[in-house]
């Protein structure tokens, strides 16, 4: 039954969901690939859509087995409706988010005051974690979806009220065998587990073995088995590759290139970065969910920490840890947040003023923070990676103004202490964090965490022809390939592309300077080398090839020369040659 506490819309709660709307669209619509990573999940499609081919799986022209084919089966109509960019590729997560979004809020006003869930969607919606992920073109934002449907759907097939629980078990089913094909096994053993915990923590485990899950059980086969056979035929030894190198050795840190090596706790550590801008606030939502336990914590509350314990825990075991992997606890873990959290009324007391003033200015310290790193980019002493730093544009100072104006807002309004002042205060930060990773503040600035060279592939890919072509030298970079639309020569270059490269010998990488110079003299088209600073000194230059520098802005990671061939225009050959 869904309970009636409605909230009112105040404009600072309008000017909040403004905010916070124009984060999430910055982040997902003005914004460079962040490579290789979301170059990977967009080159993957796009090959799918201009050969027309979309029941193999290839990355940059060879077999490639990581996933299994769902996520870029969901790019691909839109790149064919609306042409290879940026926003094509991302219009599917924004949708995906929305769709994320309204089943969490529907679901937690059936068990939830309205109020509650107002609060606990919108602190759901406004963190760090939640906007990233879902403003990254990698697999984990769609599992996330079909992963948050089938445990709400087998949630509700299991109270004690539910009328339709084969229905809601089939439902259930139908969504875990899409997550499986999104990302894997994951999805079905997952789920399973923390309906069996949350089952057994309320005494009533033996309802899992209901003859409702039978049909459930036959839908799941019936989608997967047909579907995997049809992928498997296409892509020849996918599910032997995929079960074993994706999921056993992956997990055991077994694989010939095991990845993102992390001790046990790095989740737990990162966590309230994720949380940003409401980390403070986790404090006052322990307290509140111990003393309400007291009393008999709600089924629904219980379900959510299960659900996010069990997805910490099983991801914590595995030798391979990326944030994005804990993605599908962030929205339990972010709506328990807001309710008992956010959603509480100031009682009063101290300690309750304490922690909400903590809370508030934590997020005013963390603005502050971004405002001394804007500031110390391009004074030389904020050394970065590479030893170097680089400032950000002038005009990029306005992303601080919604800040200071709503922050002032809160202050003459009086709202420090109800839940619409750290919303709006939090909003128009992550507002500011969105404008700093878009072009606004420049080329320089935008690639400071070392994984964007959009800009640089942008401009290379203006000014090719349709037979000129690129060499990636001693790199793996397919969102060079997505800019360019065309699959780059690489020299020297395995890494992911290791195994498709074995079985089909045809496609592997060019190994010496002998294959190069076969490749320069027989070129129909101009030929580009893309390098890493790097390498520049002690790899690239040892080859003596014959080459010039471009004037395509290079960027900390990038650097674009021309390798010289019958094709490369008279004005641009050395005088000497």
């Amino acid at each position: 039954m869904m309970l009636q506490d409605k909230p009112k819309f105040s404009f600072l709660f309008i000017w909040s969901c403004l905010l916070i709307t124009a984060a999430v669209l910055v982040v997902l619509f003005w914004r460079g690939l962040f490579g290789p990573s979301e170059g990977r999940y967009a080159e993957a499609p796009r090959e799918m859509a201009a050969t027309e081919n979309w029941q193999e799986m290839r990355l940059m022209g060879v077999r490639y087995y990581e996933k299994p084919p769902l996520a870029y089966w969901t790019v691909v109509p839109f790149l064919k409706t609306l042409g290879s960019s940026e926003q094509a590729i991302r219009l599917p997560l924004f949708l995906h988010f929305v769709a994320l979004l309204l089943v969490f809020y529907l679901s937690a006003k059936k068990k939830w005051h309205q109020k509650d869930s107002l609060v606990a969607i919108s602190v759901t919606l406004a963190n760090v974690g939640m906007i990233m992920g879902f403003g990254l073109l990698m697999t984990d934002p769609f599992l996330t979806l079909w992963f948050s449907l089938t445990c709400l759907s087998a949630f509700f097939a299991f109270q004690h009220e539910s009328k339709h629980k084969t229905l809601l078990l089939v439902a259930a089913a139908l969504f875990a065998s899409l997550g499986f094909l999104t990302k894997g096994v994951v999805a079905i053993v997952l789920p399973v587990a923390i309906v069996a915990i949350w089952l057994l923590l309320e005494r009533r485990f033996k309802l899992l073995f209901t003859p409702s899950l039978f049909p459930a059980i036959a839908v799941l086969f019936a989608i997967l088995v047909p579907t995997l056979f049809f992928i498997e035929r296409s892509n020849p030894d996918f599910f032997k590759r995929f079960i074993y190198e994706e999921h056993i050795a992956r997990f055991l840190g077994s694989r010939d290139q095991q990845l993102h090596p992390q001790p046990f706790y790095f989740f737990l550590v990162i966590l309230p970065v994720l949380a940003i801008p409401w980390s403070i606030f986790f404090i006052r939502a322990g307290l509140h969910i111990k003393a309400t336990s007291k009393k008999g914590l709600d089924s629904f509350s219980k379900y959510l920490l299960v659900w996010v314990g069990v997805v910490i825990v099983f991801f914590s075991a595995s030798t391979g840890k990326l944030m994005a992997y804990i993605l599908p606890a962030l929205p339990p873990l972010m709506m328990l947040l807001g309710k008992f959290g956010v959603a509480p009324e100031y009682d009063g007391t101290k300690r309750d003023k304490w922690l909400w003033q903590t809370g508030l200015y934590f997020m005013v310290f963390i603005c502050l923070l971004t405002a001394v790193f804007w500031v110390l980019s391009g004074t030389g002493k904020l050394p970065l990676g590479d030893g170097h730093s680089y400032s950000a544009s002038k005009i990029s100072l306005i992303v601080f103004l919604p800040f200071i104006v709503t922050f002032l807002l809160v202050l003459l309004l009086k709202k420090t202490y109800s839940f619409e002042g750290p919303l709006a205060t939090g909003s128009s930060l992550l507002l500011a964090a969105a404008l700093l990773l878009s072009p606004l503040p420049g080329k320089d600035f935008n690639v400071l965490l070392h994984m964007n060279s959009s800009h640089v592939f942008k401009e290379l890919a203006s000014r090719m022809t349709e037979n000129d072509n690129t060499i990636m030298f001693w790199m793996y970079r397919p969102d060079l390939a997505f800019y360019t639309q065309r699959v780059p020569i690489p020299f020297q270059t395995q890494n992911e592309l290791k195994y498709g490269m074995e079985v089909e010998p045809e496609k592997r990488d060019l190994q010496s300077k002998e294959e190069l110079m076969d490749l320069i003299n027989n070129a129909t088209g101009r030929l580009f080398a893309i390098v890493e600073h790097k390498h520049l000194e002690s790899r690239f230059n040892l080859l003596n090839l014959p080459h010039i520098l471009t004037d395509i802005p290079s960027d900390p990671d990038m650097i674009v020369f021309e390798l010289l061939t019958d094709h490369t225009p008279q004005e641009l050959r050395p005088p000497d040659r």
